[in-house]
């Protein structure tokens, strides 16, 4: 019949194993989910995950080892309970690295800090190779049990030194008054992370034979993980809703009234002198607001060939109404790609509203494309009357949707746009999207 000791044995490794395979499943799930790809704080939440289960492992196996007498169970106690000290402050440590990067998203800092961070957890390997002929930490007798050594509590401080530092971290980062209400919450999850072990790791040093202090990290760890998924999707819904405000803010920025007004009045006085003309305006003008209206509803990229379309649609209007004042060049040597809807239109308009319509006899507008170093180029380009980059433009003369734009190229295909002008010269914006496999 199983002793009270043996039981209690039993339960303690039957929870470690429910807990393995939870942190198993939690491993698996954050490599395949969608939210969260930063490489980095990825490979740190692994190295977290995978250090509690190393440590959690080790700990059950001294745990069964524990009394055992047969042939070399002593060794395989001895390497165990070895394994089980040295890991402890581990998967702390891995998480105040954690914390520093995700909280104050700086490289360069945790460079700084890692030396001294990797020190202590270096000190406490130290201190339990030099229990091997202390028996500082812990020592066996002939049983083969277990003992504890008179300093054990200090393999205990390393970790406890690691989740209040990790603490520290997170009330320095929530007392910073610039801080997003998003950012606050995340610090929040890191400074409840801590809780639980700390909790649980003074309760196993206070009675004998208690050992909570992983079941607890491992809830830690759920609990932040559930939390932080739950933080990335309302991030990734908070861009989106930011894309479609940015998508109706170019759409309404293209259809100005003053736009409606010249495109209409164009058409009316093609009705009296050219009314085979005025019906050609109307199907291009119909189209025009077509592709406006429909890029409301789209939640990819569409074709450059659709976006082009469009562009000589505003163009054929804007013809109709300058003449010969508007004359427009193409040189597209590369077709075969996505964009975003209203991303190239807008800055024809703005090289035909604010370029060569306000130069005496006009102008003329090239578009461009080409393969560049595995990036499609696209070239909006204007001889008109340019403006001076250093100094602001006034509302006025805002060019239309071009930080709009700027972002949903960023956010959506990792694309960068370009502004060169000059005052008498001309203007030319510049978009490189890398190709996508």
């Amino acid at each position: 019949m199983p002793t009270e000791s043996g039981l209690l044995v039993t339960a303690y490794l039957e929870t470690y194993l429910f807990a393995i395979a939870l942190l198993i499943l939690i491993l698996f799930q954050a490599n395949r989910s969608e939210y969260g790809r930063d490489r980095l704080g990825r490979g740190l939440f692994n190295f977290l995950v995978v250090s509690v289960i190393v440590a959690m492992a080790a700990d059950a196996f001294a745990w069964w080892l524990n009394g055992r007498t047969f042939d070399g169970a002593a060794i395989l106690n001895a390497g165990a309970t070895f394994v089980s000290f040295a890991t402890i402050p581990l998967p702390f440590m891995v998480w105040l690295v954690y914390t520093d990067y995700r909280l104050f998203a700086d490289t360069a800092r945790l460079r700084r800090h890692l030396p001294l961070y990797l020190g202590f957890f270096a000190a406490n390997v130290v201190l339990c190779i030099i229990n091997i002929w202390s028996g500082w930490y812990f020592t066996f007798d002939e049983h083969n049990l277990y003992q504890r050594g008179a300093l054990m509590p200090l393999s205990f401080i390393f970790g406890f030194l690691y989740l209040i530092w990790t603490g520290g971290l997170a009330f320095s980062k929530i007392g910073n008054p610039d801080i997003t209400k998003e950012e606050r919450q995340l610090c929040r999850y890191h400074l409840f992370f801590i809780v639980p072990p700390l909790v649980a790791g003074a309760l196993q040093l206070a009675f004998y034979g208690i050992s909570v202090a992983w079941v607890a990290t491992t809830f830690s760890v759920i609990f932040y993980y559930v939390n932080d998924q739950l933080f990335q999707l309302r991030k990734i819904q908070k861009l989106e809703n930011d894309l479609m405000q940015s998508k109706i803010s170019v759409m309404l920025s293209q259809i100005q009234p003053h736009f409606l007004y010249n495109a209409l009045v164009v058409i009316k006085q093609l009705c009296d002198v050219d009314p085979p003309k005025a019906k050609e305006a109307v199907v291009e003008f119909s189209h025009y607001l077509r592709a406006n209206l429909d890029s409301l509803t789209l939640q990819g990229g569409i074709p450059f060939s659709s976006e082009l379309g469009h562009i000589e649609n505003y163009l054929a209007l804007e013809q109709k109404r300058f003449d010969d004042r508007v004359r427009v060049e193409y040189d597209i040597g590369y077709s075969d790609f996505l964009v975003p809807a209203l991303t190239v239109q807008p800055l024809v308009e703005n090289a035909v509203r604010y370029g060569i319509v306000r130069k005496e006899g006009g102008g003329t507008v090239s578009i461009r494309t080409r393969l560049e170093d595995h990036h499609v180029v696209i070239e909006v380009e204007d001889d008109g009357i340019g403006f001076d980059p250093s100094q602001p433009l006034d509302e006025n003369r805002s060019h239309i949707g071009i930080e709009n734009i700027h972002n949903r190229l960023a956010s959506l295909y990792e694309g960068s746009l370009q502004v060169e002008s000059a005052v008498g010269e001309g203007t030319k914006v510049t978009i490189r999207i890398p190709v996508r496999k």
